[in-house]
């Protein structure tokens, strides 16, 4: 009887190895997020600048349930069919991913935890612990949609600036992924009637609002969407705490609310809940809280106790 002891660590690691040599490819794994969810991907390296993601964690349960050989034969095919083109990273073809000009209305933005090891990927650090990073949307509206991260070689290929690509990518976001201002009970009752044939719940009233892109996907960038904050402020009558409560959004806290009297270490006790017990880690953003004041995000710690009292902008 075939042994099924292997964790997803050593299963992966012998995946991985299995396929690069059948293949003959380049082979990594890294975190996929996709609007309907994220999970541990193994990306088959097509060229320098283009792959095409497994779900490994769809090919481990293949393992536990019916074996290695089974598992091995689920992702072979999987391979095989994005050679054949049938795969969506493969439809876009590699002369599109290398122009520019087409690129540029395919761009989009995510933020993700800050680490020193983003030396070969073009970024802006925003406050303390985030990093907006910029991705090339591939069949956007389908089932599949995926995207790649723009690296320094790529935009280096591109012959742009960082500057340049950070403009064009705030155009595109901006006309194709909007952002959403709404109270959190709005969305969740939404949420529940997806769930249960659209019946609506009525929710109880919460402070709380939520920003996010239209299709809720990398949606807490939209925190840095030219006078996106500025317009939430005017909203709200005055300044407000950031929660990142994961990369795809962030949940909005008015000063002038009782919530708004909580000190910084409890709202950050409130964010690190949070990512503990809802957010998978791949998708955690940080740890700390926000505010939002004179124009600028800065840490909660750093904002004036005497505004928070007053209840409005000093």
């Amino acid at each position: 009887m075939e042994n099924k002891n292997m964790n997803f660590e050593e299963f992966a690691t012998k995946m991985q190895n299995d396929i690069s040599a059948e293949f003959e490819v380049g082979t990594k794994m890294e975190p996929v997020t996709k609007p309907t969810g994220s999970y541990s991907g193994m990306i088959i390296m097509i060229s320098d600048t283009l792959g095409m993601s497994v779900n490994m964690d769809e090919a481990y349960e293949v393992y536990q349930n019916n074996g290695y050989y089974a598992s091995f034969c689920h992702v072979a095919e999987m391979v095989n069919n994005g050679f054949r083109m049938s795969n969506p990273v493969m439809s876009v073809a590699t002369s599109q991913i290398m122009d520019y000009s087409w690129v540029k209305s395919h761009l989009r933005l995510q933020l993700v935890p800050f680490s020193g090891d983003m030396t070969d990927i073009p970024h802006k650090v925003i406050a303390e612990d985030m990093a907006l990073i910029y991705r090339i949307e591939l069949n956007a509206g389908t089932e599949n949609g995926c995207s790649t991260v723009i690296t320094n070689q790529l935009m280096a290929a591109y012959g742009i600036t960082h500057e340049q690509l950070h403009k064009d990518a705030l155009i595109a976001v901006q006309l194709h992924h909007p952002a959403v201002f709404e109270p959190l009970e709005t969305r969740i009752s939404a949420l529940a009637a997806e769930t249960n044939g659209n019946t609506i719940f009525p929710m109880p009233s919460s402070p709380l609002r939520i920003a996010t892109s239209n299709d809720g996907c990398w949606g807490a960038s939209v925190i840095v969407y030219p006078g996106f904050l500025e317009r939430v402020r005017e909203s709200l009558g005055g300044d407000f705490y950031i929660l990142p409560s994961s990369i795809h959004e962030v949940l909005i806290i008015p000063m002038a609310n009782s919530m708004g009297n909580l000190s910084p270490a409890e709202l950050d006790s409130m964010v690190s809940e949070i990512n503990a017990n809802e957010v998978a880690p791949d998708e955690i953003l940080s740890n700390h809280a926000y505010a939002y004041r004179r124009g600028q995000i800065i840490a909660a710690s750093d904002y004036p106790v005497t505004d928070v009292h007053a209840g409005r902008a000093m």
